[in-house]
């Protein structure tokens, strides 16, 4: 019922149309009405503990890369959207990237105007963060994205953060070790967390709500955001509505389906069919290994 739900609700463009932005119009709202950053940080809470999204920075869980039998937590910032040769090249790709930016501010409802001033402040945000960030194959590199921060060697570089009530508010906890991707870009993103860049921080706020949700929102958003495929990227095409939903569902119902794969398709005789032939994999395995005197 809930996969039906969900499949249904997706394909409901009636009511999705009627709705167009009122599902995150109060957050923009706020967004609008911040005068300085630490009103910005509010509107961030009251983004995560309504929508789940973590604006400008974030912590995060995930298994230790050099230590598989245990997690540790990660903490970033603001990401670029575009790989680093765009921010310095520009051509066809930055131009389908900043049409679609603009188109988004617009459907969020900023005037032409209103919205090409504030796509003008993201790029120079972005370009800011990407001149600071490693190489793509720098990321490949385990010593160079595994590094090491305390709790408060973290506070030290965002002063202007309460980072102890964004912990609070991911549900995690610190340890004596908190991971970070790539320091530089991180020391770009404590830059920018201050009353000076506050009106290019309230662009990127506005447009992770509208480039975030605006998928779940009107057909505007998808109209857009097929068209930025297709120049970016220079395809032809788009998926159906009902490819689209059915994509929505396995990402966002994955163990719901499974069980109802193995429910209909993946009967007990089946399973043991399997588990014998494991059996028999591991016995001739066990069987050769004793053989063999090197073992």
């Amino acid at each position: 019922q809930k996969i039906s739900t969900l499949y249904h609700n997706i394909l409901d463009w009636d009511a999705r149309n009627k709705a167009g932005i009122a599902p995150i119009k109060p957050y923009l709202d706020a967004i609008d009405a911040a005068n300085s950053f630490d009103d910005l940080m509010a509107v961030r809470q009251k983004v995560a503990d309504g929508l789940g999204a973590g604006m400008f920075v974030n912590f995060s869980l995930s298994a230790d890369a050099k230590d598989s039998t245990r997690y540790i937590l990660h903490f970033g910032g603001m990401s670029p959207s575009l790989n680093k040769n765009v921010y310095t090249s520009g051509g066809k790709q930055k131009d389908a990237f900043m049409k679609y930016v603009r188109t988004l501010y617009m459907l969020g409802g900023l005037s032409e105007e209103e919205a090409a001033r504030e796509a003008g402040l993201f790029w120079q945000l972005e370009s800011t963060l990407s001149a600071a960030q490693y190489d793509r194959q720098e990321y490949g590199d385990i010593d160079k994205i595994y590094n090491i921060y305390t709790m408060q060697q973290l506070r030290d570089l965002f002063p202007a953060i309460d980072l102890d009530a964004v912990l609070a508010q991911s549900g995690l906890k610190a340890g004596d070790a908190i991971m970070v991707n790539d320091p530089g870009l991180l020391e770009a993103n404590a830059s920018l967390m201050n009353d000076e860049h506050l009106d290019a921080l309230k662009a990127a706020a506005r447009l992770t709500l509208l480039s975030g949700y605006g998928g779940t929102l009107n057909r505007e958003f998808l109209d857009a955001a097929n068209t930025y495929q297709q120049e970016f990227l220079g395809t032809e095409g788009t998926l159906t509505d009902e490819e689209v939903a059915a994509q929505v569902v396995q990402s966002w119902m994955p163990e719901y389906l499974g069980k109802l794969y193995v429910d209909r398709h993946f009967s007990q005789k089946a399973k043991d069919d399997v588990t014998n032939m494991v059996k028999d994999v591991l016995s001739i395995y066990k069987e050769r290994i004793q053989k063999l005197d090197w073992m």
